[in-house]
């Protein structure tokens, strides 16, 4: 549930984000975060607590990746979908992750 957010504003957040990431505009990105959220990657099994944590996750992921963006939603219980392909020669997947925001801010990840 996005508290506090307007669900298009939502979408403008985590499109920012993702671009901040293509950037490696961390310290940008870390803005978009809310300084206790959590990052969660359920087939790993992996949880990052606090936005320090997320960025530097993603900061430290080794180099010659490109994100593109594909596709952005509001689902119905508020959450923002997105899905972005991921370039990291030779391999490219998809990342298909929804976003909590609470006041405009990241508080929840799960991908």
């Amino acid at each position: 549930m996005n508290v506090g957010s307007q669900p298009g504003r939502g979408i403008d957040v985590v499109r920012m984000l993702w671009a901040r990431f293509q950037q490696r505009d961390w310290k940008e990105a870390r803005a978009l975060f809310h300084e206790d959220a959590t990052l969660l990657w359920p087939v790993s099994q992996e949880r990052i607590d606090g936005a320090t944590g997320i960025i530097r996750v993603n900061e430290i992921y080794p180099e010659g990746w490109t994100i593109t963006p594909q596709s952005f939603g509001i689902m119905e219980d508020g959450k923002i979908l997105s899905i972005v392909r991921v370039d990291h020669p030779p391999n490219s997947f998809f990342a298909v992750s929804t976003f909590t925001l609470s006041d405009d801010r990241i508080v929840l990840v799960e991908e």
